[in-house]
């Protein structure tokens, strides 16, 4: 269960990583019609790819720090 939790936590961090590149572009004040599609698409497939990236391993990182936490504490007890 806690890697199905593990990943479910990586991909609301691509996702939420992934609104932060969009607040960047619409924080540039830069007009939408001026961006390519070419641009637009490579810009949020590497925004996700790192979103994501990023999002699962602090995910995994944290499933498995709390899983041996709770694992060590109850063979300690």
């Amino acid at each position: 269960m806690n890697i199905s939790l593990t990943v479910a936590t990586g991909i609301l961090s691509a996702a939420i990583a992934g609104l932060g590149t969009i607040q960047e572009v619409k924080s540039n004040r830069t007009p939408l019609s001026s961006i390519s599609e070419k641009g637009l698409e490579k810009g949020l497939e590497k925004g996700l790819e790192k979103g994501l990236e990023k999002g699962l391993e602090k995910g995994l990182e944290k499933g498995l720090e709390k899983g041996l936490e709770k694992g060590l504490g109850a063979n300690i007890l």
